[in-house]
């Protein structure tokens, strides 16, 4: 039986709740929330807390990811353990779209990846940090379950066959990439076009999870699909 990857960072996380020798004078690491410090221990249990607001929420998210950016040390550990939850949810929504494939390592393994690349580059000034944290695990688990999906339908297939993509264009990943790395389009650009016009994923989610309005991303993928024309028409 696989380990579970969550199971693994929420191991890690209590024993790094336990250790000594670290931060405060009872020896565990803390962080500010509503005006006092609270140790990593408690800070899940805090934070998802009906009695902390939201403003206070965000003030500790903007911290916990200030120190992921700037401290590095345990602090990604920290963030990810405090956001196992809604981690762990996402995992189970995104799950729906790969019914039958039921180990879930690789979609927990992506969830993770896209939380870890989030907290790198999220907005800090916008509100729900930890919300928005956990949507872009949920989109890149929901992109895995999609893939798994697609590849056992294909498996059960009794005229499956692997075909070459075709010589003049390419698969679209890497038009896509190569547009990207030769400045034709932006990563931003590629990855909506990908998602929303190829993969036929909702604008509004996609959106989201490049942190702009609806009408922003679809200009973005007008624009992209423009220069992507002139590009491959040249």
């Amino acid at each position: 039986m696989r380990t579970s990857t969550i199971g693994n960072c929420e191991r890690e996380f209590k024993r790094l709740c336990t250790q000594k020798g670290t931060r405060t004078a009872d020896g565990h690491w803390s962080i500010p929330v509503g005006g006092k410090h609270i140790s990593t221990g408690e800070l899940s249990q805090t934070l998802l807390s009906k009695g902390t607001s939201q403003r206070e929420r965000d003030r500790a998210w903007a911290t916990i990811a200030s120190n992921v950016r700037i401290k590095h040390g345990p602090w990604l550990v920290i963030a990810t353990g405090v956001a196992i939850p809604g981690i762990r949810n996402a995992v189970k929504t995104a799950a729906v779209y790969a019914p039958d494939y039921q180990d879930r390592t690789e979609l927990e393994s992506a969830a993770l990846a896209g939380f870890v690349y989030a907290i790198h580059d999220i907005d800090l000034t916008r509100p729900n940090i930890c919300g928005r944290l956990c949507n872009r695990a949920y989109v890149a688990a929901r992109r895995c379950a999609i893939e798994l999906s697609r590849y056992q339908r294909q498996l059960r297939s009794p005229t499956f066959e692997s075909h070459p993509p075709a010589l003049e264009f390419g698969h679209p990943d890497l038009i896509l990439a190569k547009a990207s790395r030769n400045g034709i389009i932006t990563r931003e650009q590629a990855r909506l076009v990908l998602a929303v016009v190829i993969e036929r994923r909702s604008i509004d989610l996609e959106a989201i999870a490049v942190e702009l309005t609806a009408e922003e991303a679809e200009n973005q993928i007008n624009a992209a699909k423009k220069q992507l024309l002139e590009w491959l028409t040249k």
